[in-house]
């Protein structure tokens, strides 16, 4: 490579810190996207047994 290793290099390190980042915004954007899922079906559970104890107690 001679003069130009250091860009080969450079460019090696920007390419695969490049692709290591969007490997890693993917795998935390499925993370968070799956809490976000637990917590809403959580929260819908809730609403759902105090609909069903308002309609208990109406009765």
């Amino acid at each position: 490579m001679g003069d130009y290793a250091g860009y080969v290099i450079a460019a090696y390190a920007v390419t695969f810190g490049g692709i290591a980042a969007l490997i890693a915004w993917t795998v935390l954007d499925r993370v968070g996207a799956r809490r976000a899922l637990g917590r809403a079906e959580r929260a819908a559970s809730r609403a759902g047994d105090a609909a069903a104890g308002n309609a208990r107690d109406a009765a």
